[in-house]
């Protein structure tokens, strides 16, 4: 599936998402949920969940290849954040902040593919991004801002691995992207 139909995908998906027990997950893959922000997540077997409940501004939750280090981080993994009262505490909608929070990583990095979309309550802005880590190991970013109008929250969904195991990591990375349940507001 092309990059522009997961994200079709995503957000068709993202409204309906799956209640424990409703739909089968792919080999390979479970159902967990991050119970800090509401989210169902497909996770690959043998991953790790990690959830941190951020009090009353953000949550995140993080599924990696390995258990991040001692500074949470990890080379090839799937970090989520929840931003919430994102009017509020930028001056901005929910959707100016997510198109802007890519036009800023544009500055930072190299940009390889950016396109947006649309689908009620959603819209979302994504971007493939290359960078290099402090020991120069290029790494490849798929990063998407998720804003949801009615929720007044914005999504900062990303997916990191180092640039050399790309095209075997997104495969499996896929599934997960185009399956996200998210919280609607409904």
């Amino acid at each position: 599936m092309s990059h522009s139909a997961a994200l079709v995908t995503l957000l068709a998906l993202a409204l309906a998402p799956p209640a424990a027990g409703e739909a089968d997950a792919p080999a390979g893959y479970a159902w967990v949920d991050c119970e800090p922000m509401g989210a169902r997540l497909l996770m690959p077997d043998g991953w790790v969940l990690r959830a941190a409940p951020g009090g009353t501004e953000a949550d995140a939750c993080s599924i990696s290849e390995t258990a991040p280090d001692a500074r949470g981080e990890f080379a090839t993994g799937i970090s989520i954040t929840r931003l919430r009262h994102v009017t509020e505490k930028s001056g901005l909608a929910p959707s100016e902040f997510a198109r802007g929070f890519l036009d800023e990583l544009e500055r930072r990095y190299e940009v390889r593919r950016r396109s947006s979309s649309s689908q009620p309550p959603f819209e979302a802005f994504r971007a493939e991004l290359a960078t290099r880590d402090d020991q120069g190991v290029e790494f490849r970013l798929y990063q998407l801002a998720i804003a949801n109008p009615a929720t007044g929250s914005v999504y900062l969904i990303v997916f990191r691995t180092p640039a050399a195991r790309w095209d075997r990591d997104w495969p499996r990375v896929e599934p997960i992207l185009d399956r996200l349940g998210l919280d609607t507001g409904a």
